[in-house]
């Protein structure tokens, strides 16, 4: 754990808030606490947390916008907490940017876990990436280096990490790299996804890329947030 990290807790239930501070603060976080989507946005510009652990069921503000205005305002990572069980929830959430969905009640060993692998993934040293712009419409690769080292990369290969480098920190849900890579086929894919997956995180990692690409079971991948600079036709400045 990298000491000081910041964490915002947003959930309206002073219990929670009270169960997180202690969990936190024994993990060396500074903790911040608000009770409602208005003053938790404004304590997230005001102090630039690494980490919003969010609740939904937010009073006078959906958790959902929220969220939304997080991603657009502040780099944080954002981890849900809720008590919402429904696939579709989970869904919208990771969609929406969230990196993580914990259902309450949670175990407080299973929660400081993902909370440290949120950090690890923040702070850890990394990449920097560079993909060239490609400003006609021919099909000519892009140039991809990694450490200035140039990356040799499948087409497909390169299209997922095209995906993953438009929002790094963000969990990029399965469903979304199938429809964007395959289309209608998508689904049939998904064994072929993970080969494309496994392959890309050897080539970046023989870039000194390592644990880059990380992945949420089932659920989805996502670009480290702490693997440095993105450079390309979508992102010119990077974490």
């Amino acid at each position: 754990m990298i000491p000081s990290s910041k964490v915002l807790v947003v959930d309206p239930d002073p219990a929670i808030q009270r169960l997180l501070t202690i969990l936190l603060e024994g993990e060396r976080c500074k903790v911040t606490c608000a009770s409602t989507g208005g003053d938790g946005l404004a304590k997230a510009i005001a102090i630039h947390p690494d980490l919003v652990i969010l609740d939904l069921d937010l009073p006078r503000r959906d958790g959902f916008a929220v969220l939304g205005e997080l991603r657009r305002q502040v780099r944080a990572s954002v981890m849900i907490i809720s008590t919402r069980s429904s696939v579709g929830d989970k869904v919208r959430a990771l969609d929406d940017g969230a990196c993580d969905y914990v259902l309450k009640p949670f175990n407080g060993a299973e929660m400081a876990a993902r909370i440290r692998l949120q950090l690890r993934s923040r702070k850890s040293a990394g990449a920097n990436i560079f993909i060239s712009e490609n400003h006609d419409h021919a099909p000519a690769p892009r140039e991809i280096l990694v450490n200035g080292l140039r990356l040799e990369l499948t087409a497909k290969e390169e299209a997922v990490l095209q995906i993953l480098a438009r929002q790094p920190g963000t969990l990029v849900t399965i469903h979304h790299l199938l429809n964007a890579i395959w289309g209608t086929e998508g689904v049939a894919q998904l064994h072929e996804l993970r080969v494309y997956i496994t392959r890309l995180r050897r080539k970046l990692e023989a870039c000194g890329a390592s644990n880059l690409i990380e992945s949420e079971r089932n659920v989805g991948y996502s670009l480290s947030m702490g693997s440095g600079r993105y450079q390309d036709a979508f992102h010119c400045e990077g974490s």
